[in-house]
């Protein structure tokens, strides 16, 4: 039918867009009906991973038929909250009117979070979804970014954690990578405050270890690398213990040299109140 009308369109001569336009309709109509005849007529059993615990070494697995599951996709529609936004926060003029609070440029992921949950499938269709597309999905639903707590998890208790992998790196030198839990916590919440969620936590570590992997294979007697917490925000720098200073040692002098700046602020702070 579509092709009929393709003829008459380049027969009558009108615009070449036109025909051009129906024809691509033509051939993407076909294709979606041609997978769902092939995922009818051809169903599938998928094997999923079941296990309470991403540490586990006991797999269990569920067993899906997919006989009757037409399209599962997923992404992360950047921008699609600000059409959600601008349907769902009313804003209007006037002395008693109602202002919305709510800008792009200042969004978090918890505010995204909360507009995806009231997604339907026509903010969907104006992010640029054609309809057809869209309507073959009968549920759309949202997940929850993740919060600080959840992003330190990811850091650790994967098998191939980021922790695993750089303290893994520095052992293949004989050097101990030990990460403080208030560099972890500093590390989520760089990735939370970036709104890049896990995908930003490599490279936040990686700025925060840089230096020492470049001076470490030059330096001897290298056996530990402590990084804290004002090492991830940049105040600080990795810290490269070497010799026969212990990791206990150096924790102990770093107390100890901090109580010394906490008192000389104190005598700095009565002699300007003096003054």
């Amino acid at each position: 039918m579509y092709l009929i009308r393709v003829a008459r369109i380049i027969q009558t001569r009108q615009s070449k867009l036109d025909a051009l336009m129906l024809l691509g309709r033509t051939f993407y109509r076909s294709f979606f009906i041609l997978l769902i005849f092939f995922i009818f007529l051809s169903p599938t059993f998928l094997f999923c991973h079941v296990c309470n615990c991403l540490t586990d070494t006991f797999y269990s697995y569920l067993q899906i038929d997919t006989t009757d599951i037409l399209f599962v996709c997923g992404g992360a529609f950047s921008g699609l909250q600000d059409i959600i936004a601008r349907r769902t926060i009313n804003s209007s003029i006037g002395f008693n009117a109602k202002i919305s609070s709510y800008k792009s440029e200042n969004t978090t992921a918890t505010k995204d979070s909360a507009l995806f949950g009231l997604v339907e499938p026509g903010d969907v269709v104006k992010y640029g979804l054609i309809p057809e597309f869209v309507g073959r999905f009968p549920l759309v639903v949202s997940t929850h970014a993740l919060d600080t707590e959840q992003l330190v998890r990811v850091l650790k208790e994967p098998r191939n954690a980021l922790y695993r992998q750089y303290r893994q790196m520095f052992a293949m030198r004989g050097i101990e990578l030990v990460l403080t839990d208030d560099a972890l916590e500093a590390t989520a919440e760089l990735a939370m405050a970036r709104n890049t969620g896990a995908r930003g936590l490599r490279s936040i570590l990686e700025r925060a270890l840089l230096d020492a992997m470049f001076d470490v294979p030059s330096m001897p007697d290298v056996h530990t690398v402590y990084v804290d917490g004002d090492a991830v925000r940049g105040v600080t720098s990795a810290s490269i213990i070497t010799g026969d200073q212990t990791l206990e040692a150096f924790l102990m002098q770093k107390e100890a040299d901090a109580l010394d700046e906490e008192d000389e602020n104190s005598e700095d702070e009565r002699s300007m109140e003096a003054a």
